[in-house]
């Protein structure tokens, strides 16, 4: 037998491997490859090991171990069950030890596993005996195992692949991943699992009927052809007066340009603006697509850590300490996700400065405008010293309820806003007339839905704030605005993953990791405010047992 480290390459073999562990050992609801994928991708990107053993060039077996300052923690073992009545199971692990300690240290279980949770488990498989999961054969295993080897060694040997463009590479980071805790979650629900989606920020609330209605009446009175590339007029000019008495300073509507949401907005402003070669300073934590976007356009980008002392605040010193002859952009996000952090006035003038000091752009998500609790929005926008450099995205996503729309918008200076047109047409050819007429609506009318969503937005976040903050081991900051607020779970001795994993699991609650958001979050959960109070309660009491469970499981340790 023998070994060797798994690549980035290995990953659809770890996953098909991964998916027959769990479909020997029984455990229930098994994901699928493309998800077992992205979950290994995310160990593998967290400091864990993966290691093959091989038989003659074929891959009979893997594990999966993190080997750091707090010890050895085996989180997966598996040997094909084809090969296990050949003892390779011993063999195996014997390799694995002989990899870790040398110098042949004797191995217990309690040096292999990080917690009390962990070693149980392996208890209760039979791993001191190097599992009793080796000699467990169900009916038929002899011909299921032919077909199964077979598989996954054509899987290991299919190594030639059609060639792709770069920009593949640069977008298949963890960031693409951030997501696959939701997806599985969404799942496990949708087969009838009791399990409550706390995930991502999709609003629980429906559009005000009164933009339902108009984009019904536009919808059966023709307007179902192609429309302007930019947008219509009437909501290029609606946006501009929105923007007018937002930011205290005039735009012409020209200066509008309509995209399928605010990420496509973003993605098109930052292909403008900066390209290989060029830095993008992006304070961090940071919204999960943020790294891909910058990541698409070639350019690199440089987190600025965010005052966590501060509430998730801006150190401009920082900022402008992180600025070399290459910075092009930076890019900012208030009010913030994850955090909820909304800037100063004096935090958008330091800002300011610093880009007039060093020719930058200033680009500014403006989604969550809307929602501030404390404090108000002030647009970067409204600076008039950086009006000729800053541009303001923005979205009816979250103020109206309008996710499913993609309904957002670009306010950038006249030279830019030419250039972005210019990329809208061969990327979406402009947006459907219907949507945008109830568009106009939305930003015209007065909607009393609007109004109450607000208030309950502030309930939801006092009720979690003050449940979190009184349950064992977490924490989390008042958020100032947007709907989302982030959870340390460090004290509970897990980082945000696994943490997140475990009370989904466990508790039937799927929460964000900060893994996605950045470095300096890797030990928080993104708590989504978009459901009901009654269900924010429910999800509070199941989240509160699981913190309960691991520091009684802490304590025993």
């Amino acid at each position: 037998m023998d070994y060797r480290t798994a690549s980035e390459g290995d990953l659809p073999l770890l996953a098909e491997l991964n998916q027959q562990l769990i479909h020997d050992e029984g455990f229930p609801n098994p994901m699928s490859v493309i998800d077992l994928e992205n979950r290994m991708r995310g160990w593998l990107v967290r400091a864990y090991t993966a290691v093959l053993f091989l038989i003659d060039g074929s891959v009979v077996g893997y594990a999966l171990y993190r080997n750091d300052d707090r010890g050895i923690f085996l989180r997966q073992f598996f040997i094909c069950r084809g090969e296990r009545r050949k003892g390779l199971g011993r063999a195996a692990l014997d390799l694995l030890f002989g990899r870790i300690w040398p110098d042949g240290t004797a191995v217990s279980l309690e040096a292999l596993c990080a917690n009390e949770a962990a070693i149980a488990f392996w208890r209760a498989v039979g791993f001191e005996d190097y599992a009793l999961t080796l000699r467990r054969r169900a009916p038929g295993w002899r011909e299921r195992d032919a077909s199964q080897r077979h598989r996954l060694r054509s899987l290991a040997r299919a190594r030639h692949m059609m060639k792709f463009a770069s920009i593949v590479n640069r977008l298949d980071t963890p960031a693409a991943y951030a997501w696959s805790i939701h997806d599985n979650a969404r799942k496990r629900r949708d087969k009838g699992e009791d399990i409550i989606l706390l995930s991502v920020g999709d609003p629980d609330f429906d559009t005000p009927r009164a933009i339902t209605r108009a984009a019904v009446k536009s919808l059966e009175s023709g307007r179902t052809h192609y429309g302007f590339f930019a947008g219509e007029p009437a909501l290029r000019q609606a946006i501009a007066d929105r923007h007018a008495a937002l930011t205290g300073q005039s735009v012409s509507p020209d200066q509008v340009v309509i995209c399928p949401g605010a990420q496509n907005g973003l993605y098109t402003v930052v292909l403008c603006l900066a390209e290989a070669g060029d830095e993008v300073l992006v304070p961090e934590p940071r919204y999960v697509t943020y790294e891909s976007v910058v990541d698409a356009s070639g350019a690199t980008r440089v987190d600025v850590p965010l005052d966590v002392e501060r509430g998730f605040h801006l150190d401009t010193g920082k900022l402008e300490a992180a600025v070399t002859d290459r910075t092009r952009v930076i890019l900012l996000n208030t009010p913030h996700n994850p955090t909820g952090m909304v800037m100063t006035r004096e935090e958008l003038e330091g800002v300011a400065e610093v880009a007039l000091r060093h020719d930058l752009w200033v680009v500014c998500d403006e989604v969550y405008a809307e929602l501030t609790f404390d404090v108000p929005h002030i647009s970067v926008c409204s600076l008039p010293q950086i009006a000729d450099r800053s541009v303001s995205i923005g979205s009816l996503s979250k103020s109206h309820a309008m996710q499913g729309w993609r309904m957002g918008w670009v306010v950038a200076p006249p030279d830019l806003a030419k250039h972005l047109i210019n990329l809208v047409k061969p990327m979406h050819y402009g947006l459907s007339p219907f949507l945008q007429d109830a568009a106009v609506v939305a930003l015209t009318e007065p909607h009393t839905e609007t109004e109450e969503m607000h208030r309950e937005y502030r309930a939801r976040r006092d009720l979690v704030c003050s449940r979190v903050n009184a349950m064992p081991g977490l924490a989390c900051s008042w958020p100032e605005g947007s709907m989302f607020l982030l959870v340390d779970v460090r004290a509970t001795g897990l980082d945000g993953e696994s943490f997140a994993w475990g009370l989904l699991d466990h508790g039937g609650v799927s929460l964000l990791p900060g893994t996605g958001f950045g470095a300096s979050v890797t030990g928080h959960v993104r708590f989504s405010l978009t459901s009901p109070l009654a269900v924010l309660e429910d999800a509070c009491n199941r989240l509160e047992r699981y913190a309960r469970s691991l520091a009684t499981l802490s304590a025993s340790a």
